[in-house]
């Protein structure tokens, strides 16, 4: 695979390249940049794609090409590549929604703007009043989604087991991992408690999903919300939410037309003329994860209550900006990479660090029920759908048994998912 141009919105997909063993070779035209991506052991071209310094012949051989550079680049590299005989799939990350016809008449397969994605993401999240259904904001082909959620102290999982709270009996969510200090660990057991604090990851559909962040912490459907950040993302986010009718406060550094409140999101009396204290919901979407670190500490310790939906660029970052404060995150990694998993590998994927989803044959587990607890204890892996019959079932009825022909969606930690395949390795072949 050929990727032109890193960023945080193909970090994802380059891990799962990796991941698979799969040739990876990155051009690059900033030499910081791909020195070191070259120290992390990546193959890299350095070279200016525009001034001819490189050879594109091999590119005909290639298995698919991302193009993530300047639009004008990424049209020009897809041209060459069909002129040299590329029949494969070219993926184009624009800047520009507007430029999207023009690409595909340049030789892109498909095109769209990340970080666009990432704010209908974001908006989606925090207004009933948008659709679900905008385009790109679901990982197109995926049936169910993995997300992480924080317990507050108010929480009702709070204090109690996942058992007692009926957390999958009321939303359908399954839990399939946490976060403790930057490490990720198994689910809690069936008699441990749930600490505040706590980041949990849940897996299911996106109903289910959305169910379990209601009853993890509910957002609120009156007041203003609040974005920090006028950027690309920011600015979007402004737009749909005003479309949509709600009440929007944007607060940044500079003064733009649309910017309610001008200065910096760490001082408190901008916060307080921005009405943080009585917000429905703060969404933060600075330049830079360490911004956004910062500013979930600022904004969490003037208003302890208020939920906080966080922008960040690699999906990795988003357990320590959870601990900061946030209860949401989203990233431009995370978005990207399952649009770009979808369209270059044709399957889900996972894109929450260190969690692996994979769809399996039932094989010897066949005559068994995908819900029977020794599963889930023995190797530490959720059965969170079932293929049977061309449909896919995420709702697991639990007179379900499993057929040899079935399929079964698996989720859980790479050291879990692991120990799946070693305890039902003749299950999975």
């Amino acid at each position: 695979m050929v990727i032109y141009g890193y960023g945080p919105e193909v970090d994802s997909l380059m891990r799962e390249i990796d991941r698979r063993g799969v040739p990876l070779v990155l051009i690059e035209e900033d030499e910081t940049t791909a020195l070191r991506l070259h120290a992390r052991g990546h193959r890299v071209v350095h070279a200016s794609l525009v001034e001819g310094e490189l050879d594109l012949r091999p590119l005909g051989k290639a298995r698919a090409l991302v193009a993530n550079g300047p639009d004008e680049n990424d049209a020009l590299l897809a041209m060459t590549a069909r002129e040299l005989g590329f029949r494969g799939p070219i993926v184009a990350l624009i800047d520009n929604p507007h430029r999207r016809a023009p690409m595909l008449l340049a030789g892109v397969t498909t095109a769209f703007t990340p970080k666009h994605v990432l704010a209908a993401a974001v908006a989606v999240r925090a207004s009933t009043g948008i659709g679900q259904r905008i385009t790109g904001v679901e990982p197109l082909g995926q049936p169910f989604e993995v997300a992480e959620v924080r317990v507050h102290d108010t929480s009702p999982l709070a204090n109690t087991t996942l058992n007692d709270a009926g957390i999958h009996a009321a939303t359908g969510a399954h839990i399939v991992a946490r976060w403790v200090d930057d490490a990720l660990y198994p689910p809690p057991t069936a008699d441990e408690l749930v600490q505040p604090g706590m980041i949990l990851i849940a897996a299911e559909s996106p109903d289910s999903i959305k169910r379990l962040n209601e009853m993890v912490r509910p957002l609120p459907q009156e007041g203003a919300i609040v974005v920090a950040g006028y950027g690309d993302v920011g600015r979007k986010v402004v737009e749909m939410l005003t479309d949509a009718g709600e009440e929007v406060c944007a607060i940044d550094a500079n003064d733009h037309p649309g910017v309610r409140v001008v200065g910096d999101v760490l001082d408190t009396s901008v916060l307080g003329r921005a009405g943080v204290n009585a917000a429905r919901v703060v969404i933060l979407a600075c330049e830079g994860d360490s911004a956004t670190l910062l500013a979930t500490t600022g904004v969490r310790s003037y208003v302890p209550d208020v939920p906080i939906i966080a922008c960040v660029d690699l999906s990795e970052n988003g357990a320590r900006i959870h601990r900061a404060g946030a209860d949401f995150i989203f990233s431009v990694s995370q978005v990207a990479g399952q649009l770009l998993a979808y369209h270059i590998l044709g399957e889900m994927v996972s894109q929450q660090a260190r969690i692996k989803v994979g769809k399996l044959d039932a094989g010897r587990l066949a005559g068994h029920s995908p819900l029977e607890a020794h599963i889930r204890d023995r190797s530490g892996c959720a059965i969170v759908a079932v293929e049977s019959a061309g449909e896919v079932i995420m709702d697991i009825p639990p007179p379900f048994v499993l057929k040899g022909t079935d399929a079964i969606y698996v989720c859980g930690t790479l050291d879990a998912f692991n120990g799946f395949h070693e305890e039902f390795a003749e299950a999975v072949g």
